[in-house]
């Protein structure tokens, strides 16, 4: 989750990057001869203004993204290490692959994709 600032101080809003639709950025027109900029989020649940601009959440939600696949390396990392110590029958990451090659599984996910 990633905090952003809403409008007219009204505090704090926390948002699931992998929800968010589409950013953009508008002049609302409010204020007295001033023309402040807002940017709009649009999310999986409905629309979110915020002072954040869209460089700065774009910024977030990619240090977001990288912290969750960092995350999920170490996790499988440490996964395959435990399992390696507490069992010795337990292949290694190399191995793994070669089982998958073997059964016909190391591909499918790359075809589903294209």
């Amino acid at each position: 989750m990633i905090r952003l600032t809403k409008i007219k101080n009204e505090g704090y809003v926390w948002v699931n990057p992998e929800s968010v639709v589409a950013i953009w950025e508008n002049e609302t027109g409010v204020g007295f001869g001033k023309l402040p900029v807002v940017t709009f989020i649009e999310t999986v649940a409905g629309k979110i203004s915020v002072t954040e601009s869209p460089e700065e959440i774009a910024h977030k939600v990619l240090n977001y993204r990288l912290a969750m696949v960092r995350h999920m390396a170490s996790s499988q990392a440490a996964y395959f290490n435990r399992a390696k110590t507490e069992n010795p029958w337990t292949p290694t990451l190399e191995e793994w692959n070669v089982l998958l090659d073997l059964a016909g599984l190391s591909g499918l996910e790359a075809e589903r994709h294209e």
